[in-house]
């Protein structure tokens, strides 16, 4: 099996999320991230909740040679679906078993005790962590984000995930300096996110405000959050910026 590829603090890397419904939009989705050459694809596994863990080890398969995020996200954090925990997390435990994923994607939300059983279980199998957060609605106050981002740290996640929504520049300027700041005490590098078009610069250069990987979806109708651009149209704007 090939080297898992990593995320790097500070550098750029490219996410294509698939959220695939049923067994022929699983490959076809697959098959056109694929072709957009992405340092990663996400696969939304809360889009698919009819799936059987019989199939859904047999879609990870072909992820072997790819880096795999695998998220089955709550729907109180952008879930497509209510699936309880205990379900999600067995559908997590299966993935993990497969060798497949370079990263499971767990909501900081998670439960203490049941994050330091999953914490341990990649640890085996040498996948990686992400911890994420979202907030839908705003970008949350300066002191706010500063607390989260140092309490997600504590939990020892490979990876920080913090995606807020942008409603004006002002937003971004403050929440990006608060990330940029954390993210020169921390070796643990950090996904920053915002979301809704004011957030539009960040996900195109998060490198420069403290980020590191970012998200872009298939089309417009296939996004997995609010603002993900294409890949076509992402790195067009990063050759603008000379990035």
């Amino acid at each position: 099996m090939n080297k898992k590829p990593t995320i790097q603090a500070h550098a750029f890397a490219l996410c294509v999320p698939v959220a695939p419904t049923d067994s022929k939009s699983f490959h076809t989705q697959i098959a056109r991230a694929r072709s957009a050459h992405p340092d990663f694809i996400e696969w939304r596994r809360d889009a698919w909740p009819a799936i059987t863990l019989s199939e859904q080890a047999d879609c990870l398969t072909a992820f072997q040679a790819d880096g795999l995020i695998f998220t089955h996200r709550a729907e109180a954090e952008g879930g497509a679906h209510p699936t309880s925990l205990d379900i999600r997390l067995k559908a997590i435990d299966a993935a993990v078993q497969s060798g497949a994923c370079a990263y499971i994607d767990l909501e900081a939300a998670t439960p203490p005790d049941v994050l330091a059983d999953v914490r341990t279980a990649l640890r085996h199998r040498r996948t990686g962590l992400i911890l994420s957060y979202h907030d839908f609605h705003a970008t949350p106050a300066s002191n706010d984000l500063r607390q989260k981002l140092a309490q997600m740290a504590e939990q020892e996640p490979d990876i920080i995930k913090i995606a807020v929504t942008a409603r004006s520049p002002k937003d971004v300027a403050r929440a990006a300096g608060v990330v940029a700041a954390f993210s020169e005490t921390t070796a643990q590098p950090v996904i920053f996110v915002m979301m809704g078009a004011a957030g539009t610069i960040v996900r195109v250069a998060p490198e420069c405000f403290g980020g590191s990987l970012t998200f872009a979806a298939l089309s417009a109708a296939e996004t997995t959050a609010p603002g993900q651009l294409s890949p076509a149209a992402l790195m067009a704007l990063r050759r603008q910026l000379q990035l």
